[in-house]
């Protein structure tokens, strides 16, 4: 199972998979739903779009996690 990242990209957000896109949306959650459905065995990470003062936006959260076999 590889692992999907949701990034913030010119058009919108971007979901990808070994570096190439397999779908986008107007927001990320948008992105990560179109993902998860279409790869529910892996995860769906979404970059951390707010910046704290213990962390910056190169974080990752957990948007969906893989469905059981």
């Amino acid at each position: 199972m590889a692992n999907v990242f949701v990034e913030e990209h010119e058009d919108g957000w971007v979901a990808l998979q070994n570096k190439r896109p397999i779908c986008y949306g107007a927001t990320q959650a948008q992105a990560g739903e179109l993902a998860h459905g279409l790869r529910p065995y892996d995860t769906v990470f979404g970059e951390r779009v707010r910046t704290t003062d213990v962390g910056s936006p190169d974080k990752w959260r957990v948007l969906h996690h893989p469905e059981e076999r």
